[in-house]
């Protein structure tokens, strides 16, 4: 990994990262949780959602499986790449965490099956 001076790095993102406004306000909720260092960068979960939106078109996938949702930053990216007959199934086991990310779901209008394991 190439190092950028930090400077540099918070200017390439403040001109080339899209995260909507229910992704943003999610990363802030999640930046105040003890275990924030889990959750994906933004520029992660742009790149993420670019590349599963490719994937989907070039083999007409349906279907995605996450195994560790944390408050669901990644699955609003995948989920919101799929059709709109696509179906996310998201694993986890932690309720709390959980709970976060299917409030952000329910806002964003999502239904992804979640179960705990």
């Amino acid at each position: 990994m190439i190092a950028a001076p930090l400077p540099l790095l918070q200017n390439l993102l403040s001109v080339s990262l899209r995260d909507d406004p229910l992704r943003e306000r999610l990363r802030e909720v999640t930046a105040r949780d003890d275990m924030a260092r889990m959750q994906s960068a933004p520029e992660q979960g742009q790149l993420m959602a670019l590349l599963m939106a490719l994937l989907v078109k070039l083999i007409g996938a349906r279907k995605a499986l996450e195994i560790g949702v944390y408050t669901g930053y990644s699955a609003l990216c995948v989920a919101g790449a799929l059709p709109a007959v696509g179906r996310l199934v998201a694993r986890d086991i932690d309720e709390t965490s959980t709970a976060v990310a299917q409030r952000y779901w329910k806002e964003a209008g999502l239904t992804l099956a979640m179960k705990r394991v």
